[in-house]
């Protein structure tokens, strides 16, 4: 129960502290962070779906930070 309930709470405090917009842009990047530390520190190799992935979300915060939809 704590394993849901503190990220949820944490989750909660970032939100009120940073906007929703901003929020909205950390959680995208969640598993672009993940897939970099899993290479840097477990020395996971990622392949092309993770790849293509990373960059659909960079793409996509790029596109949103210029105001495209």
């Amino acid at each position: 129960m704590l394993s849901t309930a503190i990220p949820y709470g944490l989750d909660q405090v970032v939100l009120r502290q940073v906007g929703q917009a901003r929020f909205a842009i950390l959680l995208a990047l969640l598993p672009v962070t993940a897939t970099i530390i899993g290479l840097t520190v477990l020395h996971q190799v990622p392949g092309i779906g993770e790849i293509a992935g990373i960059g659909l979300v960079v793409a996509g915060l790029l596109l949103g930070a210029r105001g495209g939809r």
